[in-house]
Parts: structure tokens; sequence; C-alpha cells
């Protein structure tokens, strides 16, 4: 008797699968890139450490391997979270081609999970980056407030919903229309 057990299904044995699963295997054993994720994350945290000494907004950086943490922070004695800012480095960063995220309780540590195959130039790019939209911040030339904030989430450009609305405007045959277009 067969029973439906939703918790417990498997995919596996699929031999077109396990050939690239395989595959994969091989290229990272091949190229060593377990070892190159840890050289290139050790330096990765050098260079953010480094950053911090010289930007009061790094309260700490953590991590292993490639996947990094800088948490942004407004003083480093009360370690009141730096949240704003670190929305602002995380928009500013998109700017300039540039994907981190924000994590944490209060949404204020950068997280740096880049692929296998990112390198110390990498690294110096991203790191010269963060210099520029940290000193940006602490010069008062970047707009952290909360409306900014909000302008960024909420207004800015129209963005099409998965209902067919336009900025909550609702169009009859379930498309959005652009400015000046008839649905």
């Amino acid at each position: 008797m067969c029973v439906y057990d939703p918790i417990n299904i498997q995919y596996g044995g699929n031999p077109v699968s396990c050939a690239i699963a395989l595959a994969v295997l091989d290229v990272i054993e091949g190229e060593d890139l377990r070892q190159h994720g840890l050289d290139v994350g050790q330096y990765l945290a050098r260079q953010l450490e480094v950053l911090g000494e010289k930007h009061t907004i790094v309260g700490q950086v953590r991590g292993t391997g490639l996947f990094v943490g800088i948490d942004l922070v407004k003083d480093r004695k009360t370690r009141q979270p730096a949240t704003a800012e670190a929305q602002h480095v995380i928009y500013r960063l998109k700017e300039e081609f540039v994907l981190l995220s924000a994590d944490g309780p209060h949404r204020n540590v950068l997280k740096f999970k880049p692929p296998m195959c990112f390198t110390r130039d990498d690294v110096d790019e991203v790191v010269s980056k963060l210099d520029a939209i940290f000193a940006e911040i602490s010069d008062g030339t970047a707009d952290v407030s909360e409306d900014k904030l909000k302008q960024r989430v909420h207004g800015g450009e129209k963005k099409k919903s998965h209902k067919g609305e336009l900025n909550g405007e609702s169009c009859s045959n379930g498309k959005a229309a652009a400015d000046g277009e008839i649905p």
C-alpha cells in the first residue's frame, strides 16, 4: 500500500540529478573552493575590520568563511542599532551594483554571502564602496532619515504587484498599465 507522506517525499535517485551533483562536487574539490572561500573570507573580514577602525558606525565584524556580517551601530558604547543607516547602505550599494541584505532583530547587520568565485579584487571593490558610503553617513551628506527610508521602500518607482495593481490602482484586465498606456 502506498501512503502519501508530505514530510518524507524523496526526489533522489534521478541519474541526471546525481550526475549534476557529482560534477558540482568535482569542481568544488578540483578548484579547491573550500580553501578559497576560507582565504577570501578571512581577507574580507580583515578588510572590514580595518574599515571599522576608520568608521565608528561599524560596531562589530563577525562570520566564518565568506559568510560575514557587519553590525552597524549609532554608538559603540551603547550598541544602539543603526537600522536606517544600514538600509541606506543597502540602497546605495544597489546603486553601485552590489547586493547585500540586512539581518538581525533590528535589521542593522549587513550580511555578506557572496558566491564561491568571489576574489580579493572583489573584496577591495566592495570595501572601497562601503568606505565612501560610510563617509557620506559620517559627514552628514547622506539622508538616512525615516522619511527617506519610507520613500525608498514605499515610494519612488511604480511597481506592479502580483494582482495587476499599480501603486494600489487596479486595472480592469488584470494587468498594470504604465504611465500613458491604455490597458
